[in-house]
């Protein structure tokens, strides 16, 4: 490591963490060298949402692309932008669809790890392909209302195997039952 590397570095346009990644020096002695050659600092160019969230990405086999940055505590794959957090596949729907995703985005194949753009879809998505999967499974539309009289174009929902099913009544199942154990333990 000499300072001729670094200047040729700082020289190219390159920032102090770049050099830094590249040669075994801190950040601060690519500064140091930065001033003392009088070479001022590159200016900060934003990236926008899609360039973050493609930096956290990459191409695998298959045309599937793999999530490598952060993780949140539950294992969602998120990253920040402009003080703002935002979850992969959100961006993912994004970058295809020009919209923001209605309700959740989850990818549509089963390779672990996936936010390609082209395998991600949201509620309205996968409701439209679990509707097709009924009729090409023979099963009937599925009902206007769930027997507890809820809207089913707002609430009804579809198993992977195309049997429909009220996400609300769901829901309050799964509250009762979790009481229910509460209550008993």
């Amino acid at each position: 490591m000499t300072i001729d590397e670094i200047a040729a570095l700082l020289r190219q346009g390159l920032t102090n963490t770049a050099i830094a990644q590249q040669l075994p020096v801190s950040r601060q002695q690519v500064a140091q060298a930065r001033r003392d050659l009088r070479i001022p600092d590159v200016p900060r160019q934003k990236s926008t949402l899609e360039e973050k969230w493609g930096a956290r990405t990459q191409r695998v086999e298959g045309g599937h692309i793999m999530w490598t940055g952060e993780r949140s505590a539950s294992g969602s794959m998120v990253f920040w932008h402009c003080s703002k957090s935002y979850t992969a596949h959100r961006v993912a729907f994004l970058i295809k669809h020009g919209r923001w995703p209605v309700g959740v985005a989850r990818t549509s194949c089963a390779y672990r790890g996936c936010v390609a753009p082209d395998h991600t879809d949201d509620e309205v998505g996968r409701r439209r392909t679990y509707e097709q999967l009924r009729y090409i499974a023979g099963y009937s539309a599925p009902p206007a209302t769930c027997v507890h009289g809820h809207d089913q174009g707002e609430h009804g929902a579809f198993t992977a195997e195309g049997h429909s099913f009220c996400r609300r009544c769901q829901v309050a199942h799964n509250r009762k039952a979790k009481e229910r154990r509460r209550r008993s333990s």
